[in-house]
């Protein structure tokens, strides 16, 4: 069987349509950091109410973010699972973004907040397929993507992650891993299957 392989481009894109998304960037004032050892200070709700404010006017808020409990792997090979091996998933979309998170307790403090675009016009070519995506749909990605950095990191101008994004999405293809660290995150780029960008705190020992 022929394995399938996904080529991502970005159509008709251009850095200076991406960058700052038409807007001006706010200058933050200094605040706590909302980093905690592993986890996020904020709980799914409380993320809810400060995306919500920093989307503000410019793009589709979140109804709701609740945690719903994942069924362990450990119980289908016989290993007893504990309290630290919970994960709950939260799960919301905001136009054709989907922004999720996890925590390890109930209504607990979160663990990464992640958003994907799962979209695009697909082109089968034989033993791959070619994955587009318009500029629009980038410029998007990117607004939501930069109001949950704004959440998670308090601290770092927009202005940063804004060029990373840009990094990652100048030209015609679409960098397939990337990472780095801006202030208190780790922000990872996957892009195999579909476009994720995932946020958590660059202190996390987790696995």
């Amino acid at each position: 069987m022929k394995k399938k392989f996904k080529i991502f481009i970005a159509a008709c894109m251009a850095v200076s349509l991406l960058a700052g998304c038409g807007e001006k960037a706010k200058t933050k004032q200094p605040a706590e950091s909302r980093i905690n050892g592993n986890y996020y200070t904020f709980t799914g709700e409380e993320f809810k109410n400060y995306f919500n404010e920093a989307i503000g006017s410019s793009g589709s808020k979140i109804n709701e973010f609740i945690g719903k409990k994942l069924e362990s792997d450990n119980k289908y090979v016989g290993v007893k699972s504990t309290e630290e091996d919970d994960r709950y998933l939260y799960i919301e979309h905001v136009d054709k973004n989907m922004i999720m998170a996890k925590s390890q307790k109930e209504n607990g403090q979160l663990l990464e907040v992640s958003i994907d675009y799962g979209d695009g016009e697909v082109t089968n070519k034989g033993s791959f397929s070619e994955i587009k995506y318009t500029k629009d749909e980038i410029k998007a990605l990117k607004k939501y993507a930069s109001a949950i950095f704004d959440v998670c990191e308090p601290n770092v101008e927009t202005k940063q992650f804004e060029e990373f994004f840009d990094k990652c999405f100048a030209g015609n293809s679409i960098i397939t891993t990337e990472e780095k660290e801006i202030g208190d995150l780790k922000i990872t780029l996957e892009s195999r299957e579909k476009i994720e960008m995932t946020f958590v705190p660059k202190t996390q020992k987790l696995k």
